[in-house]
């Protein structure tokens, strides 16, 4: 152990009742990062917090909640960085955020912080139309202040880090890049039958369909990926192969999203009722067996700080259609076949031709793995082990 150092790594993500984050890509890191810490020893002593802890009896957070607004905004910012430097954390010489989004932007104490991706900065085109109040701006603001007042930034892809050296003027030395990781089991044969997984649907064992698997926020570019599957069914209207037509598979807790009656609207407007099914959450384990089954993954996603969920596909031999943007090609590299997100007729001749091209899906069947193997969440931890003792190192 490094004398007189010890880290407390914040776990809020694991908190179920904290479903921005639990459900989603940050949850799965921080889940990840646990199992490896309760496995794996360490040159680094480290500790865990949670938010809710920290605050937990504290008689102001209890007066903040009678305010009539903000009370979120106020715990983090005012009340939340004076519990962190008090007694209940005073074990810990540094910190260390897992989201940028859960950070105060000020600190008595020497923080690491992760950052995921700069969402509403690069993509501030999509969001910022429909969010023009004070308040989303100032989140924002907090934000952006919490990762500058950061000690050290630990970021999952070379994209990231370029994004933030650009348009933050991060100096360079002060990000490390840890990619993240695939979980062992998508490497896996699934042992579930998929007629027994669509049966629950009420669907034949038979049918052939695409998948998506994600959010439904702008950037994600649903309507691209839904006018691309519009103009892949006139295709097979004209080549009179409609009964061989795959369903697209929509897989995620999407129906409480705000951008669901947009959806709605669009799947309606472009008559493709009948053809897209919504499956809701699905487990890890019928999700794999989804994967190893589906005609291809889609994702047409207009920037990711990653990409994991098609990366996972292509661990578990799916075909993987792919915008070339972000971070994108450095994680999925050549096995991804890359579409335009703005050439919907062309995009979907270019799936008509794999989708009906056995030996090219033979082909991603072998590569995909392989591809997605240069990803381990061991890899990941220790290269953030690194930037702990870097820090322990210059504490």
């Amino acid at each position: 152990m490094i004398k007189d150092f010890k880290v407390g790594i914040d776990f809020s993500a694991l908190d179920p009742t904290f479903k921005e984050h639990s459900t989603r890509g940050i949850g799965k890191y921080a889940r990840e990062f646990k199992k490896f810490l309760e496995k794996n020893t360490s040159t680094i002593s480290y500790g865990y917090f949670n938010h809710r802890e920290v605050l937990a009896n504290s008689c102001l957070a209890k007066l903040i909640d009678l305010a009539p607004a903000g009370r979120q905004t106020l715990k983090q910012q005012l009340l939340y960085p004076f519990k962190l430097s008090g007694a209940q954390l005073k074990k810990f010489s540094h910190l260390h955020f897992l989201a940028q989004t859960d950070a105060p932007t000020w600190c008595a104490k020497p923080y690491i912080l992760t950052v995921m991706d700069l969402i509403p900065i690069v993509c501030k085109d999509l969001y910022q139309a429909d969010n023009p109040n004070w308040r989303y701006h100032l989140a924002r603001f907090f934000e952006l202040q919490a990762i500058k007042n950061s000690s050290q930034i630990i970021t999952i892809s070379e994209c990231s880090k370029n994004d933030l050296i650009h348009q933050l003027q991060i100096p360079a030395e002060k990000i490390s890049v840890t990619p993240l990781g695939v979980d062992a089991v998508y490497f896996e044969n699934s042992n579930l039958n998929l007629g027994e997984i669509l049966a629950k649907y009420n669907l034949a064992a038979d049918l052939k369909f695409l998948l998506y698997v994600g959010g439904i926020d702008p950037r994600k570019n649903f309507s691209g990926l839904l006018v691309t599957y519009a103009e892949l069914k006139k295709l097979y209207q004209e080549k009179h192969l409609l009964n061989n037509f795959p369903k697209l598979f929509l897989v995620g807790r999407i129906n409480q999203d705000r951008e669901y009656p947009k959806l709605k609207a669009l799947i309606d407007q472009l008559a493709l009722v009948d053809d897209v099914l919504e499956l809701g959450f699905v487990a890890d384990a019928e999700l794999i067996t989804l994967y190893q089954n589906c005609e291809a993954m889609c994702f047409f996603s207009l920037y990711e700080g990653f990409g994991l969920t098609p990366l996972e596909a292509m661990a578990a031999g799916a075909t993987v259609f792919s915008t070339k943007l972000s971070a994108m090609p450095e994680v999925l590299g050549d096995v991804a076949h890359y579409l335009d997100p703005r050439a919907s007729e062309q995009n979907a001749k270019e799936m008509f031709e794999v989708i009906r091209n056995p030996e090219q899906r033979k082909i991603d069947r072998v590569a995909g793995p392989l591809q997605a193997q240069k990803f381990t969440w061991n890899r990941t931890w220790d290269l953030t082990l690194k930037v702990y003792e870097d820090a322990a190192r210059s504490n």
